[in-house]
């Protein structure tokens, strides 16, 4: 039973952490992929890195698990300086579900996190990092956590990016008459830029890497002026609200960039795009994620008010999830124990046919018979399994 499969995920959240856990676990991503594509064949990996956190999915063989889980989850440690939760069993069960439907998010409810899953299973697929038990796990879940949102009446969904702009509005009031510069021309600047212009406010710039990819954005919103990312320092000096919206692993302001300037940063960066030594010099007017989730408590009430019918939906969809946990690793069982067994019925047969002195006709007889017999079984083993789990 050594090759029973088995998954266990680890890692940072906002939740149970502090985004600043998560932002010292997401400096460490590509050391954690590194680790993971060296484990070798029959370990499958998942691994989910959004604004509030990065976690991991492994699955394989309990005899050879234990090493990849260890290199993870001391890698990790060692540059967070935490121990990460490590979530099994049923445990990793109802944690994958609150997580993909938003139940965890800065953003409650957001749909963007089942999104950003789906897109991190096709990245796993491509590499060819998911068997097919985690796969079906995982699709599972997310399909399973878009219906948890939709029993709840929730077929829209408020994100990071419209969030920032509701919580800068609760803090700061009416936005009329601000001079607004947004840098980054992704999806979170894109989506920032099109709320606010939604809400009427027509002074945005967008500071991309190049001018060309932020004039293509500022033609396509209609926004105001688009500039470089080498001219920022001037965009800033103009500005009277800024949002922080780049992928940069480095912070992309500094000092200098805001030496006596008065106005209000929004960064959406994860790690932060402003030097976070400059924060505490910035008295009430810098805002990062974990300002915008504490907004949102009062910004989303609404939303809030679900959170008892939610959790209680959670149960059931819980439940649905557990057996095709269940099913799926049953399966990869079987699957190990099929490959066992055709390598005994092999042996069995050359054994039989030295023994006994028979021809080549005898071993096609054989070969057919034992296989008929070996897929009989297992396909009946099967299905009372599933029977028995459902």
């Amino acid at each position: 039973m050594d090759s029973y499969p088995e998954f266990i995920g680890l890692g940072f959240t906002a939740r149970s952490h502090g985004y600043w856990a998560v932002e010292r676990a997401k400096m460490a991503e590509n050391r954690v992929l590194g680790t993971l594509s060296r484990a070798g064949p029959g370990i499958s990996y998942f691994v989910l890195s959004t604004c509030s956190r990065l976690e991991a999915i492994l699955g394989g063989p309990r005899d050879s698990l234990d090493g990849v889980f260890d290199a993870v989850r001391k890698t990790l440690k060692d540059h967070v300086s935490s121990e990460p939760s490590v979530y099994k069993g049923y445990g990793l069960v109802d944690h994958v579900l609150r997580v993909f439907s938003g139940m965890e998010s800065p953003a409650l409810f957001e749909i963007d996190v089942a999104s950003q899953a789906k897109a991190s299973l096709r990245d796993s697929l491509s590499r060819g990092s998911v068997n097919k038990a985690l796969y079906v796990f995982i699709r599972e879940a997310i399909d399973l956590s878009i219906d948890l949102r939709r029993s709840l009446g929730l077929d829209g969904s408020i994100g990071i990016p419209e969030l920032s702009v509701m919580a800068v509005r609760e803090a700061l009031g009416d936005l009329d008459g601000l001079r607004i510069s947004i840098v980054g021309t992704g999806e979170v600047g894109r989506r920032v830029a099109s709320y606010l212009k939604r809400l009427g406010l027509n002074s945005i710039s967008i500071i991309g890497r190049s001018r060309t990819s932020a004039e293509s954005l500022a033609k396509l919103l209609g926004l105001s002026s688009a500039y470089s990312l080498e001219e920022l320092g001037s965009v800033i000096g103009a500005s009277d609200l800024l949002f922080l919206a780049t992928s940069s692993r480095e912070p992309i302001v500094g000092r200098h960039h805001i030496d006596g300037w008065e106005g209000v940063i929004v960064d959406l960066g994860m790690p932060r795009n402003m030097d976070p030594s400059l924060i505490p010099d910035l008295q009430g007017s810098y805002m990062w994620l974990e300002d915008l989730e504490i907004l949102s408590t009062k910004i989303l009430a609404d939303l809030y008010s679900l959170l008892p019918k939610a959790e209680e939906l959670l149960r059931i969809y819980s439940g649905r999830l557990q057996s095709i946990f269940t099913i799926e690793r049953i399966r990869e069982a079987l699957r190990d124990y099929a490959r066992l067994y055709e390598e005994i019925r092999r042996r069995e047969i050359d054994r039989a046919i030295e023994k006994l002195g028979l021809g080549e006709r005898d071993r096609e007889i054989l070969d057919l018979v034992t296989s008929s017999i070996m897929n009989k079984a297992l396909g009946a083993l099967g299905s009372i399994v599933e029977r028995g789990v459902w």
